[in-house]
This record gives C-alpha cells, sequence and structure tokens, in this order.
C-alpha cells in the first residue's frame, strides 16, 4: 500500500505536493484543493480489491489523490476509472465556488500532476483524467468510456445539498443495484436531509459514515 508520505519524498508533477497539518495532501503551489488522508485513500482502495470492481467513475479529481487510489486498485482488477474535474478550485484557490459559472481550467496544475501520477505508477488505461464539469459533462465522458453499468462511483464535488442531488442525478443512469457509491466531506451539512431522503427514494440506500471526522477523516461514506 502507498504512503501518501512518499508521494511528498519527490517532485512530482510541476509543483509537487506537500502535507496540510490535518494529513492532507496539497500541490506546494496552491492553497487548494485538499486530498483525502490515509485511512481514506486505503478505504477506496480496498472497497475495489474486496469487491473486484472494474467500472469506475469519480468527480472530482482534485490533486489525484482518490484516483490514484481508485487507479491502482484497478490496475489489479483489470478495470479502469474516469476521474473528471474543472480544476476551478485550484483557478480560485477556494473550495466554495458554488455561485461560480461553469468553467474549465484545462492548464491546471492539478491535471499535469494526475497524468504524472500515471507515468509513476504505470496507469495507462486504468486511471483516465477528464477536464470537465459536474453534472454538464458527466454522461458524455461515462458513455465514452463505458458500455455496462459502473460498479464504483465517488463523488467528492461542491459540498452542498443540491450539488450531492445534481451529481447523483447525473450517474444515476450509467449505475444500478450493484453500484458502490461513496461520498466524501459527507457531514449532516451536505448530505443533509433532503439528500438522504433523496438516495433512499432513488437508491433505497442509506448514509454510512466509514471513515470520521472524530478520527482524523473526513466522513467517507457508502450507501448500504
Amino acid at each position: 500500500m502507498i504512503k501518501l508520505s512518499d508521494l511528498c519524498a519527490e517532485q512530482i508533477g510541476p509543483s509537487g505536493f506537500e502535507f496540510t497539518p490535518s494529513g492532507h495532501l496539497k500541490l506546494k503551489t496552491k492553497r487548494f484543493p485538499w486530498s483525502v488522508v490515509q485511512r481514506e485513500f486505503e478505504y477506496l482502495y480496498n472497497t475495489i480489491i474486496d469487491n473486484k470492481l472494474t467500472r469506475g467513475f469519480e468527480a472530482c479529481t482534485g490533486v489525484g489523490i482518490s484516483g490514484l487510489a481508485a487507479g491502482l486498485a484497478m490496475k489489479q482488477t483489470g478495470g479502469k476509472i474516469v476521474t473528471l474535474d474543472a480544476y476551478i478550485e485550484e483557478a480560485l484557490e477556494d473550495p466554495n465556488y458554488g455561485s461560480h459559472a461553469p468553467t474549465l481550467n484545462h492548464n491546471a496544475v492539478a491535471f499535469e500532476t494526475v497524468h504524472a501520477l500515471i507515468a509513476k505508477y504505470q496507469l495507462e488505461g486504468s486511471l483516465i483524467p477528464v477536464v470537465g464539469w459536474t453534472p454538464d459533462n458527466v454522461a458524455e465522458h461515462i458513455e465514452a468510456n463505458f458500455s455496462q453499468p459502473l460498479d464504483y462511483v465517488f463523488i467528492d464535488g461542491g459540498h452542498t445539498p443540491n450539488q450531492v442531488i445534481k451529481d447523483i442525478n447525473a450517474v444515476l443512469p450509467y449505475a444500478n443495484a450493484d453500484t458502490h457509491w461513496l461520498f466524501h466531506d459527507a457531514h449532516d451539512g451536505v448530505f443533509s436531509q433532503d439528500v438522504k431522503n433523496f438516495v433512499q427514494e432513488k437508491l433505497g440506500k442509506s448514509r454510512v459514515i466509514v471513515c470520521p471526522a472524530s478520527e482524523g477523516c473526513n466522513d467517507l461514506a457508502i450507501l448500504q
């Protein structure tokens, strides 16, 4: 299992990584975005390995660490994951972009860094990064890469209840009853009662937090 500390030991991509005081990785040259933490990285990886998942979609890429976990696992299962991001959080250096018009940052340092991670760990074909806005560009990139339903979905986009519902709705046509749905920062402020009601109605499932903030994580959750 890769240790996130190993990624700080060398220059990866044009910026390189450094830790935040809370144990997340960020680009040295940018304030945001921040990555998942080590325990969450391992949970994502193990979810794919343990369930032999092969068709994944992620919104959003951030600095590429959750995608790296999924890509490494998909390499083992013979699958692939498409990870989509507009890289607006990097451009604004602010995670609160909910009122911003859809904008695609094709020159993001994080996008270059994800490609550097792919080269370093030989994940060509296993981890596929694309520049796009969710929910607007979700369908085209899923349809370009998959002809069967997704079995792994990781949602870590805009942290508002309305955006979470939009992100789920965008992926729903490409999922089925066997799809594993995971969410980052799924605390009640984001995963509100409206979101809980929505996933119960549409998916017949409920949120279960598996890596809680009380234990140094970011309320990583899975639907069960």
